[in-house]
């Protein structure tokens, strides 16, 4: 399982881009309202930037900014941050990270939402964290870095368990590899979604590929 124990099945970032823009297409089918989506993708954080968000409204966040220069990520289970502490401190948690990934990490929204997690990579492949933090206390990035296997099983799964739906596993990989996004996958995925219009807008402007 991918964690900040273990970061050597953590994709390479061109591959986690074309991932969490693929698993954001998904939510956007599956989640007839924006605030029940738990994974999004926001092309247009900032100039040059764009970020994917995890949200389970329950106090997990996770974060991941890509820049042209690398990709950061910032995760926060409440269950692990000590609040009257503020404690796992930012400035261990970010021990060793580039400067250029400073501005996302101390200003809003991670000053307020905090972390128990950062990874990074600047060079596209290798992934990087501080070397202070104690990481053998629990810190969350196992569960909210799970889906980011690649698996296609993985999202089957999370549907199953969030949305208690069951979807065909073919449609996931086929989303999961980029394929176009047509009026049959879906349906195939939601037969209760009547908005295609609105499905359609959002695919565009997150550039993700569709004949609707």
């Amino acid at each position: 399982m991918i964690s900040t124990k273990n970061l050597s099945c953590m994709p390479d970032v061109p591959g986690l881009q074309k991932l969490c823009r693929s698993i954001a297409a998904l939510e956007l089918i599956m989640a007839e309202e924006f605030y029940l989506r738990y994974y999004s993708y926001n092309l247009n954080w900032s100039e040059n930037e764009e970020v994917f968000e995890m949200n389970d409204g329950r106090g997990r966040n996770m974060l991941i900014l890509f820049h042209p220069d690398g990709c950061v990520v910032s995760g926060i289970d409440g269950e692990f941050y000590d609040f009257e502490k503020n404690y796992p401190k930012i400035e261990n948690l970010t021990n060793g990270l580039p400067d250029i990934f400073h501005e996302f990490m101390y200003e809003e929204p991670v000053k307020s939402l905090k972390s128990t997690f950062c990874i990074w990579s600047v060079d596209g492949i290798t992934w990087q964290k501080s070397d202070v933090v104690d990481f053998d206390s629990e810190d969350g990035s196992e569960e909210m870095l799970s889906i980011l296997d690649g698996n296609p099983m993985s999202y089957v799964d999370f549907c199953e368990w969030y949305y208690e739906k069951e979807v065909p596993i073919d449609i996931v990989e086929d989303i999961y590899n980029g394929k176009e996004i047509t009026l049959n996958m879906i349906r195939r995925l939601n037969s209760d979604r009547e908005d295609i219009g609105n499905i359609r807008a959002e695919l565009c402007e997150m550039r993700y590929p569709n004949t609707l």
